[in-house]
């Protein structure tokens, strides 16, 4: 049975994804795909382990866990081209997440049917395929293994073992070292829910739970690699201190859970009709309506065997409410760790998780039942159907009559616009339009809704028919909507301009670039680096200095270029990137211009390594004040925290990069005066520097950068990133790693 149920799961997974899979062309659209994913393996595939200098004047590659930069099941990524390894690792775990979903219901006890159900219940679900839209691969990556790891938790209680220890150890391994850090915290805090809830109602196993503690040790052991450099970078970064404000983000708005058997009905994002709030694979919770109707037959009739994913679903509901319900703050307060995760929303995959368990649940009891209660039983369901999807559509066309929002607060838009639906709709072409939308969504999901009573008040005679037609009605229903959710295949590129792209590669590195128009990932997807980035993992000081310079006070994100000014001067950024037409100055010049694009010099910018006057700020806010008010171009400043006498005689001299690539800086110096060679890459521990041979102390320098004492004549410099702390826990990681693979080898040698 389980050979079958991996074959059907994988030929539908492989039909869905064929159009793309080696075509060259990418399998997701949006935005994060370009900003995080296709940047950060980029520079996977060129092979930076230690430094990662392409995006926020650096940041440590291993502490971007969503590189997934250790996971064995990404390994593609450094021999096939990147369009084909995002395409193909998208596929593998997308069959993996299905068949994880189908194993456990069959540990469960279930048959054949009831188990495809599940299995294509999960993996053709929202929150999966939004994924696949939005480029989310380590989320996938990270969701797949959600399945298999209930199954370990439950084959180790039914037989605790050495060996059934070490594969839950190595499943829960392999999920954190798929890279999303939230994720992986949910799976295992509803795993280990799971494993309570089995000890609680079918008797305290003492042996099971001696083997469950050592075997999630040895999970945490083998991810520590991944996740310990990345746990550092956290202190650093805007989401230390954030509280409510940050974990609170993207929560799901209530009304987001009609969604379940609606998945249109507030717009498709990727059609250019979405007008719900949020982005909507943050919240993402449909189901399909036959996945959710057979979920609810399972809570009528098989009440006490599904007691545990009845009530996780309606607590994973709640948890995915964040801000809009009671739970946020309860579990911010009880959950260590919780206030460094974001978007609540996400507990709606866990949500969707559980109730294909319970599909899979329903779609057996009804085919235990006998064949007069059978159909009665299916008829009863059929009717509060039709009686929900009826309520439904006459609020929704009331709604659209009285010219009122769809929901009770105002909708917000994609583009950040305010669409207050509060005048006579057809007085505005645009609530005429959502209206529109909106019942489109509608009646498509009462169609799939009427498809599957149809087929089971016709089948429910036969009670092999009835699970098979079931089971079919619900992956066509799952495929339809999917395809509605990833967008078809088409060509996508990051690369730039090929004239601008010719231009910088023929300039003297380093140097950074700027860009009002352009994404930072196109810059690193091309082998540049920028002084911007996206990700929400960045080091505070220089989200700081970078959105005082742009005029921002945001803590939570990083700004987009807006500007030229002092600030800005020192983070290297001899050329602007734009689509549009700049003044020219005496500072600012055109150096290429292409059809599309234009590249601007700008001759303030610094080197990456300058000599500078030392000074003295008591704080951040006067250091930034202190560097806006100075003359980079003439009189550049090395702001520490020491108490050190300003002389405007000076940071003169000559400055040399006789070496440069990320994590290693040498420069040759002539200074005329004791002065400060100041290097304008993030501080970090790791960072070592050497002048003249000998190793020097690295100053914190202009909030974010770093710099050493150079006297007065030559020296030469080095900087070097040397990441001890990715060593150690490498250590630890391939100790555990060997543990676990010496206990299963010795178990299968038995």
């Amino acid at each position: 049975m389980k050979k079958r149920l991996l074959l059907i799961l994988g030929i539908a997974a492989f039909a869905f994804l064929a159009g793309g899979l080696f075509s060259g062309v990418l399998s997701g659209q949006g935005a994060d795909l370009w900003n995080i994913g296709y940047p950060t393996r980029a520079d996977m595939a060129r092979g930076l382990g230690g430094w990662l200098s392409s995006q926020f004047c650096g940041l440590p590659l291993a502490a971007k866990a969503q590189s997934g930069l250790f996971y064995p099941l990404q390994s593609q990524f450094f021999f096939l081209n990147l369009p084909s390894a995002f395409n193909t690792a998208f596929l593998l775990h997308i069959i993996i997440t299905g068949a994880g979903a189908a194993l456990f219901a069959a540990e469960l006890g279930l048959g054949f049917w009831p188990c495809l159900c599940a299995g294509l219940s999960f993996m053709l679900s929202g929150p999966v395929l939004w994924r696949i839209s939005a480029g989310h691969l380590d989320v996938v990556s990270t969701l797949a293994w959600t399945g298999f790891i209930f199954l370990g938790v439950l084959r180790l209680y039914r037989a605790p073992s050495l060996f059934n220890g070490a594969v839950l150890a190595l499943l829960g391994g392999l999920c954190a070292l798929a890279g999303h850090m939230q994720y992986t915290y949910m799976i295992a805090l509803s795993a280990l829910c799971y494993a309570l809830y089995l000890s609680l109602s079918a008797g305290w196993n003492k042996k099971f739970w001696c083997f469950a503690l050592p075997a999630g040790a040895a999970a945490v052991g083998m991810a520590s690699v991944l996740w310990g450099p990345m746990l550092e970078v956290l202190k650093y970064s805007p989401r230390a201190g954030a509280g409510e404000i940050f974990f609170g983000t993207f929560s799901m708005p209530p009304e987001n859970i009609v969604q379940i058997l609606f998945p249109d009905i507030m717009g498709n994002y990727f059609r250019g009709t979405y007008f719900g709030r949020w982005y909507p694979w943050e919240s993402a919770i449909y189901c399909g309506a036959g996945t959710f109707l057979l979920a609810c037959a399972a809570v009528r009739l098989k009440a006490r065997e599904t007691l545990f994913f009845s009530l996780a679903f309606i607590f994973a509901v709640f948890a995915a409410f964040g801000e809009y319900g009671p739970l946020l703050k309860p579990m911010g307060l009880l959950l260590p760790g919780f206030e460094y995760l974001r978007c609540p929303g996400r507990f709606g995959a866990l949500a969707v998780f559980f109730a294909s368990i319970l599909s899979a649940y329903g779609l057996q009891a009804v085919m235990d039942m006998e064949d007069s209660a059978r159909k009665i039983f299916l008829k009863r369901l059929c009717g509060w159907t039709a009686l929900i999807a009826a309520l439904f559509g006459l609020i929704l066309f009331a709604a659209g009559l009285s010219g009122h929002a769809l929901w009770k607060d105002a909708l917000s838009a994609y583009f950040d616009l305010k669409l207050r639906l509060l005048l006579p709709l057809y007085s505005d072409a645009l609530a005429v339009k959502l209206f529109a939308v909106s019942l489109r969504g509608w009646f498509i999901g009462c169609l799939w809704l009427a498809l599957f009573c149809g087929a089971a008040l016709w089948l429910g005679g036969r009670r092999y028919a009835l699970s098979a037609g079931l089971a079919v009605v619900v992956m066509c229903e799952l495929l339809f909507n999917g395809a509605r959710y990833v967008v078809s295949f088409k060509p996508h590129t990051l690369a730039l301009d090929e004239g601008a792209a010719k231009y910088l590669a023929a300039q003297p590195r380093p140097f950074r670039v700027l860009s009002p128009d352009i994404r930072p990932g196109v810059f690193t997807a091309s082998g540049f680096e920028s002084a911007e980035g996206y990700d929400s993992i960045r080091l505070a000081d220089y989200q700081d200095y970078y959105n005082t310079s742009q005029g921002s006070a945001d803590r939570l994100y990083l700004a987009r270029f807006s500007g030229l000014n002092q600030l800005t001067a020192y983070l290297n950024p001899k050329y602007i990137v734009t689509r549009r037409d700049l003044a020219a100055t005496p500072y600012l010049t055109q150096e290429y211009g292409g059809p599309g694009v234009k590249v601007y010099r700008w001759h303030n910018a610094l080197e990456r390594v300058f000599l500078a006057c030392p000074a003295f700020a008591p704080d951040k806010e006067r250091a930034l004040a202190m560097l806006a008010a100075s003359e980079p171009d003439r009189h550049p400043l090395a702001v520490l925290g020491e108490n050190f006498v300003p002389s405007p005689l000076c940071g003169r001299g000559r400055v040399k990069i006789t070496s440069y690539r990320p994590g290693r800086m040498e420069a040759e110096i002539t200074a005329e005066d004791k002065s400060f060679a100041v290097f304008s890459e993030s501080y970090f521990p790791g960072w070592k520097a050497y002048v003249n041979g000998r190793e020097t102390s690295i100053l914190k320098t202009n909030v974010f950068m770093q710099s050493v004492p150079v006297e007065a004549g030559s020296s030469s410099i080095v900087f070097v990133f040397e990441p001890v702390r990715l060593y150690q826990f490498g250590f630890l990681s391939a100790a555990a790693l060997l543990l676990v693979l010496l206990i299963l080898l010795r178990s299968f040698r038995r």
